[in-house]
């Protein structure tokens, strides 16, 4: 299991209903932004018809959506 740090922008804060970052477990021994994709709209369903043109970046890189870019747990 992996905690994701999410931040919400713009029009996906107030769909998300939710604050400016969150945490995201995702249950999987290979955790990918294909996977957190799949997963938010089950989190926060107001994101269900945006979901497929969210623009996702992990580590301040951005990812394209059919790109599976693996999430590592990081030391801060």
């Amino acid at each position: 299991m992996i905690n994701v740090k999410v931040l919400f922008f713009g029009s996906t804060k107030d769909l998300a209903e939710s604050h400016h970052d969150v945490q995201v477990k995702i249950s999987s021994t290979s955790p990918s932004t294909l996977e957190l994709r799949k997963l938010l709209p089950t989190i926060f369903p107001g994101l269900v018809s945006v979901v497929d043109n969210i623009v996702m970046a992990v580590n301040e890189e951005y990812t394209y959506v059919d790109e599976a870019v693996a999430l590592k747990v990081s030391i801060v």
